[in-house]
């Protein structure tokens, strides 16, 4: 790695923003993808299904970041996406519920694949600006080593916050609801709902129950996962906004845009005039 990379200031704080805005991009997929199979029960096809239009938008939404970046620098498209991505995120907070289903979702997740297509051609334009042409190979794959680091911690924080979070709401959900199971499986259920922070799932029913009994105990222990997983949610998609904020704030340490000219054509000196080949 050419240590004269960093010397352009651009780079230096290109690969800090980058890194930054991959921990708290990275886990909001992670964290709704765990919500929608777990706490909703919805299936590996159907989760699929509801982040596609997600997909969709990032994709339209990066044809034309590029241009407006060429225009207007890539630093102020990347603020604006970084921006309008943590508004995504409270838009999610303030809709997502336990008995949620894909369209309160909608909002949010509309929001947010605009503003991810705004991001990473912005990101790299941004971090590209004065970097030496002979190291521009060098460049590009120190950036993209520098995101995925951040990406990787930043899964690995955001779960440990999230696992942390859920193992206390699971705790207040299970006082409240265990009264409603027969006394005998109180004890029980305190003690699987324990485990479920861990499992990021729903305890399964104890053995040898009768049909009504397996029925009541799956909707107590469903309807306790997920209030205590949306409540862990909230808080770990509040922490993802706060920092993808802090983010956008880095992206004023770049330096002013300025507009490449093209570099008009030589015209021949007058009088002069091009010599032509005589047709038979």
């Amino acid at each position: 790695m050419p240590l004269a990379l960093f010397r352009a200031r651009n780079f230096a704080v290109g690969n800090g923003v980058g890194f930054v805005f991959q921990l708290g991009m990275i886990g909001i997929m992670f964290v709704l993808v765990l919500y929608l199979q777990m706490a909703r029960g919805y299936s590996a096809l159907e989760t699929g299904l509801v982040v596609l239009p997600n997909a969709v938008l990032t994709a339209v939404g990066s044809m034309y970041a590029g241009r407006l970046s060429d225009t207007f620098g890539g630093k102020y498209i990347l603020l604006a996406g970084m921006t309008l991505l943590a508004v995504g995120l409270l838009v999610l907070v303030a809709m997502v519920g336990p008995g949620s289903g894909a369209w309160s979702l909608l909002p949010g997740l509309t929001i947010i694949g605009i503003a991810s297509g705004a991001t990473f051609a912005p990101l790299q334009q941004a971090t590209m600006d004065g970097v030496d042409p002979r190291l521009a190979g060098a460049a590009s794959g120190v950036s993209s080593t520098t995101r995925q680091i951040g990406g990787v911690l930043g899964t690995a924080v955001l779960g440990a916050l999230l696992s942390a979070r859920l193992s206390s709401t699971l705790r207040g959900e299970v006082g409240k609801r265990a009264g409603r199971l027969p006394e005998d499986l109180r004890a029980q259920f305190i003690d699987n709902s324990a485990a479920a922070a861990h499992d990021y799932r729903p305890p399964t029913p104890p053995d040898g129950l009768n049909p009504a009994t397996t029925g009541l105990y799956e909707r107590v222990t469903a309807d306790t996962f997920a209030t205590g997983f949306v409540e862990a949610m909230r808080t770990a998609l509040v922490a993802c906004a706060v920092v993808l904020v802090a983010a956008a704030l880095c992206c004023f340490l770049f330096s002013p845009y300025t507009k490449p000219h093209k570099k008009p054509t030589a015209m021949p000196p007058p009088g002069q005039r091009a010599e032509t080949t005589p047709h038979d």
